[in-house]
């Protein structure tokens, strides 16, 4: 379910549209027990940053990393570096 709540987020981002994912990142978000009680803060957050880092936190151990990174074109660049590149 968080990885549908993400997809949907990045799709409100690409549209410009971030109010509409509020409810359901806010809903990932309280799930991992984090303090969010600012919508304003809520809805800077969702950009192509913000959903790279969330993505590779809620979906660590499913496989997805890799992907993303060819996704969002950082796969094979200096801009993002990580151990096993």
């Amino acid at each position: 379910l968080g990885e549908i709540y993400l997809i949907y987020a990045e799709a409100c981002m690409h549209l410009t549209e971030t109010s509409k994912a509020l409810p359901y990142i806010k809903e990932l978000q309280e799930r991992a027990i984090a303090d969010l009680d600012d919508d304003a803060v809520v809805e800077s957050l969702i950009t192509k940053d913000w959903l790279m880092k969330e993505r590779a936190r809620e979906l660590y151990w499913e496989g997805h990393r890799r992907t993303d990174l060819i996704r969002y074109g950082l796969y094979n660049t200096d801009k993002y570096i990580w151990p096993y590149k």
